[in-house]
């Protein structure tokens, strides 16, 4: 539609442009009549209004497309608002979540880690306390290997002299 505007606005600007090169033309060789002189200023006045009119087409529709470029342009800052505080929000929520499941991480952690450090310690206590009975259980084998090692010393020895008096007996 502008476009169309501006194409008769050039064809009418043209038109009063030849028009008045043509009055020009006349007055400078001074063969201007009267008559003529004043229906060059009616065919310019009817001129001028078309070009005024077609100019203030052109500016109510440009004056149009600007109405409607601006509330388009607020819609959009608008919308562009409410997503940037939509992200923010979901930003914060997502934040929260993981402060959250990073805090629950740490709980169980710490609690994984206390439950560790009660079984070592109980697991040192059962070593201990098996190292305790392995050294008892090793003491007493010491003494009944020595309790034996002296029975089979003492039996030895008196089984010895019967068998030497039997040897001096028979030889």
């Amino acid at each position: 539609k502008q476009q169309a505007n501006l194409n008769q606005l050039s064809a009418a600007i043209e038109g009063r442009l030849k028009r008045m090169e043509h009055v020009l033309a006349l007055r400078s060789k001074e063969r201007l009549p009267e008559a003529l002189a004043v229906e060059a200023m009616y065919e310019g006045a009817v001129l001028m209004q078309g070009i005024r009119q077609t100019c203030s087409a052109l500016t109510a529709e440009e004056i149009r497309f600007l109405a409607q470029r601006t509330r388009v342009r607020q819609r959009t800052e608008i919308e562009v608002g409410v997503c940037f505080t939509l992200g923010i929000s979901i930003s914060i929520f997502l934040l929260y979540g993981a402060y959250g499941l990073i805090q629950e991480y740490a709980t169980k952690r710490d609690q994984a880690e206390a439950e560790i450090r009660t079984l070592n310690r109980e697991l040192e206590s059962r070593v201990q306390d098996r190292t305790a009975e392995v050294e008892d259980v090793n003491r007493q084998l010491r003494q009944s290997n020595e309790d034996l090692t002296n029975f089979a010393y003492v039996a030895s020895h008196d089984l010895q002299e019967p068998l030497r008096a039997v040897a001096g007996y028979a030889g």
